[in-house]
């Protein structure tokens, strides 16, 4: 999933996301905090995710996430 490497290795090796907004029912957007977001990780054995907070400017809101594209749930 994403680059194939875990969060831990950070911006060179993982993927990430940035500039995070959501989309409230009226369609408004919202920029989410920590405390807004719940993470999930549906092949948890495989995967992960690191919510880094917001960091304002360009980067904003961002997290990193992926694992190896081979994993398998034994």
């Amino acid at each position: 999933m994403g680059s194939g490497h875990f969060p831990e290795l950070g911006a060179h090796k993982a993927c990430y996301i940035s500039q995070m907004e959501l989309l409230d029912e009226f369609g408004r957007i919202i920029y989410p905090g920590e405390k807004d977001l719940m993470s999930y990780v549906s092949k948890s054995e495989c995967y992960r995710l690191i919510y880094c907070g917001d960091k304002g400017g360009r980067v904003g809101s961002y997290m990193f996430f992926g694992g190896p594209p081979d994993c398998e749930i034994k």
